[in-house]
Parts: structure tokens; C-alpha cells; sequence
């Protein structure tokens, strides 16, 4: 079973969850960016010290995240 987000239902997880466009440590230490994609995610990119992402950016990998 493959499960789909509609636009409405990304926009509301983004303003929920937040969007970060610069990596930051989570609470256990784990590098993150965009909205929750962490350094332990399957998907790329993998967040690192200094690194940035546009907003179009974050939406592509959450989709991305999402659809894994």
C-alpha cells in the first residue's frame, strides 16, 4: 500500500513541524535540516556541520523522505 500527502496536507506537516534551512544538532545529537531530515534518514542529502538548503529544497526532501 503506498501512502500519498496532498499539498494542504505537506504545507500543514511544514507549519506543524517546522522548517530549519540550516543544519542543526537535534536533541540527541544527531545533524538535521529542512523539516526533521536527519543524518540517519535513508534519503539524501546528509545534514552536516555548515550546510544550507532552500525552502524548495527542504519541501523536495521531505517529499523524498515521505515517499520512502
Amino acid at each position: 500500500m503506498t501512502m500519498t500527502v496532498s499539498d494542504d496536507g505537506l504545507r500543514r506537516l511544514i507549519s506543524r513541524e517546522g522548517c530549519v534551512l540550516t543544519a542543526y544538532r537535534d536533541g540527541v545529537g544527531t545533524w538535521t535540516i529542512g523539516v526533521g531530515h536527519s543524518a540517519l534518514a535513508p534519503t539524501p542529502p546528509r545534514p552536516a556541520p555548515g550546510m544550507t538548503i532552500t525552502g524548495a529544497e527542504a519541501e523536495a526532501i521531505l517529499r523524498a523522505d515521505l515517499a520512502a
